[in-house]
């Protein structure tokens, strides 16, 4: 009898079992259901929640915003959820003058703002046997031919260089003029970096005086430049050059007499 009682619950569970089976299902397809609908009503709402009213791009540099297809894209009307801030900037971080990009979207005033900051000349480059002058800014990357002459910012002068070979050399030649400026040497007391000779670097003063410095140790002769500037206006004397590539001495060549 305890065998046949055993056997029968046995069958009653499957039962059980076999019962809730179509009910599951019914369940899982109305689970299924449910989120679809909640999904596409979701999307309905998103798509006119939030609709582009304005835009207004700040920018100091006189950069022609309407050649981005990024931006040619966007419409008044639009929906700002579907606006992708990253693929903007990337775009804009693309022009040379452009350094930093900022987007913002503000939902409530359906409102984007786009915020760019320039890369402002810090040095000016020309290859030797060219008449064409490239502005670089303070990272030593080129921004676009020189325009504006009416900066006073340094020249630099180099060799003719492959495209590699400028982007090796115009980083040193801006942290060489920014080390300058940590020794007390302004960035309008400089008028040139020669750097035409590897072996030579040659600072030319505003006075027109021509500093050899040769290679290594550019702190330490910076400190004697400055100290050397002072003490030749002192002096009231005409120099030509400095010559700082023999160790601790500097040689002097007065300024032939006209």
């Amino acid at each position: 009898m305890r065998d046949a009682r055993l056997k029968n619950k046995g069958v009653k569970k499957r039962k059980d079992k076999e019962g809730n089976g179509p009910r599951g299902e019914w369940l899982a397809l109305l689970t299924v259901f449910l989120i679809i609908v909640l999904g596409v009503k979701f999307f309905e709402f998103a798509g006119r929640a939030y609709p582009l009213k304005s835009m207004e791009v700040k920018c100091r540099s006189e950069i022609d915003f309407s050649q981005f297809q990024a931006l040619k894209k966007l419409s008044i009307g639009m929906n700002m959820l579907r606006i992708d801030p990253k693929d903007i900037a990337e775009e804009l971080l693309r022009h040379p003058k452009i350094k930093d990009v900022r987007i913002q979207r503000h939902f409530s005033e359906g409102k984007l703002v786009i915020t760019a900051g320039e890369r402002v000349p810090f040095l000016r480059v020309m290859q030797e046997g060219s008449d064409i002058y490239s502005d670089v800014d303070e990272g030593g990357s080129v921004i676009g031919q020189s325009r504006n002459f009416s900066l006073d910012i340094p020249f630099v002068t180099t060799a003719r260089l492959s495209d590699n070979e400028q982007k090796a050399l115009l980083p040193k030649a801006a942290g060489f003029v920014k080390a300058a400026g940590a020794e007390g040497i302004s960035v309008k007391e400089i008028s040139e970096l020669d750097m035409r000779d590897p072996q030579n670097l040659i600072l030319v003063t505003g006075d027109g005086i021509e500093f050899h410095l040769g290679t290594g140790d550019f702190p330490g002769k910076l400190r004697k430049v400055k100290k050397l500037m002072g003490q030749i206006k002192t002096w009231g004397m005409s120099i030509e050059y400095v010559d700082l590539r023999f160790g601790g001495e500097a040689v002097l060549k007065p300024k032939a007499s006209s």
